[in-house]
């Protein structure tokens, strides 16, 4: 008995340490070791999708967004937060509770990112931790998204769709229980534009 309980004590114990790490450590992506500059000038910042935005994950680990946020040919959520906004957690508990759902009826990628001050990255790291979202987090620590999403993400939480063109599908500010609904409407919208486009580009390619 006592060889059977130190058997499913040192499984559980090692189960945990893989969801930590597989919570914290993001799939295929290289470190990126040259990050642009804190305070750049405005016309420094590459505008165009998926950017070259520094993004930590929870380790402080730095990636490129230009990386991060190859969308495969899959709809794209990107969606902004603060760990001090009440909005921010309740839209990221919904998304949490549905997205196990939403995913056997539509391929599909959300990445949440906060855009917390730097000095905040410490709230931000515990309360990713806390969530265990099934979904990537990273830190905008730099705060370099204002300068490419539209109205320079004034008001959170906000939400994107992007298809794999990085052209917005989808855009909400603020959120009220419900909101995920709608979101997940348009998360399967874009994906059929996205395969009728993909359809249409090989048949011309066959013709």
């Amino acid at each position: 008995m006592k060889k059977i309980l130190f058997a499913a004590f040192i499984l559980g114990f090692v189960g945990l340490l893989h969801g930590q790490t597989a919570l914290s450590t993001p799939p295929q992506y290289k470190s990126w070791d040259t990050p642009p500059a804190q305070f750049p000038q405005p016309n420094e910042v590459n505008k165009t999708f998926p950017f070259a935005i520094a993004l930590k994950d929870t380790t402080g680990t730095i990636y490129n967004s230009a990386d991060v946020l190859k969308t495969d040919d899959k709809p794209l959520v990107l969606m902004f937060w603060l760990t001090t906004c009440g909005p921010c957690k309740m839209e990221l508990e919904a998304y949490k509770a549905n997205y196990d759902k939403w995913k056997q009826e539509v391929d599909f990628r959300i990445i949440a990112i906060s855009t917390d001050f730097p000095q905040n990255a410490e709230n931000y790291v515990k309360r990713t931790k806390q969530a265990e979202w099934q979904f990537e987090s990273y830190h905008d620590y730099q705060r370099h998204f204002g300068m490419v999403m539209p109205g320079e993400l004034n008001g959170l939480p906000q939400v994107f769709i992007l298809d794999n063109a990085g052209n917005i599908t989808y855009h909400h500010r603020r959120f009220i229980p419900g909101d995920e609904v709608e979101l997940f409407t348009k998360i399967k919208e874009t994906s059929l534009q996205m395969k009728s486009a993909k359809n249409k580009t090989q048949e011309t390619k066959g013709e």
